[in-house]
Order: structure tokens, then C-alpha cells, then sequence
């Protein structure tokens, strides 16, 4: 695993192919892109924190991956381009769309 940017922050490669970003013991981002399709995986580990938010976030734009998470009173949300979508563990973006995971 590689680290990086901030502390228990890891990149490594799934059993999948999916590259994944693990804070401590959570793959909060897996991601997958290939021939034009982009494949998202978000999942906080019930950790519904500042820190894994950020997390989230920086994945994003680091890797050009166009989403963002949010929080509006106590509940988290996901934007991409496509829409706004209630945040589920484990919901999959395909392209910028709610595919699986999660509901709109």
C-alpha cells in the first residue's frame, strides 16, 4: 500500500481492480476507470465523521473522479454532475449516476 497525503491514508489495488483509499480500516473510495465508463464505490464504515468526509473528498479531486459530499443538518449527500443523491455505504456512481447502494 502507498501512502498518501494525510496520516492513515493508504492507495492500493483490490482484489477487483478497483483502486481503492483506505483510512484506517475502511476503503472509503474504490474506484474503477476503463474505456470511458467510471466506476465509484463510497463507504464511510458507519464512520460518519468531518475526517472521512474530507477523505472522500479529496479522493475526488485528486483523481478527477466528479463527485462531492456534503452534509446538510445530520445527513450526507453525494453531487456529481448528474445529481444529488442521499449518501448509503457502499452506493456506486457509474459515470456521475446512482447505480447501485443507495436511493435519490
Amino acid at each position: 500500500m502507498d501512502r498518501i497525503g494525510k496520516a492513515n491514508t493508504y492507495k492500493h489495488i483490490d482484489g477487483y481492480g478497483y483502486t481503492a483509499i483506505k483510512y484506517h480500516d475502511t476503503d472509503v473510495v474504490r474506484y474503477k476507470k476503463d474505456m470511458g465508463r467510471e466506476e465509484v464505490i463510497l463507504n464511510s464504515g458507519d464512520w460518519r465523521t468531518v475526517t472521512t468526509k474530507n477523505r472522500m473528498n479529496q479522493v475526488s479531486n485528486e483523481f478527477s473522479l466528479g463527485y462531492r459530499v456534503f452534509q446538510l443538518d445530520s445527513e450526507w449527500f453525494v453531487q456529481t454532475g448528474r445529481g444529488t443523491y442521499t449518501f448509503h455505504d457502499n452506493m456506486v456512481l457509474t459515470n456521475g449516476d446512482l447505480t447501485g447502494g443507495g436511493n435519490q
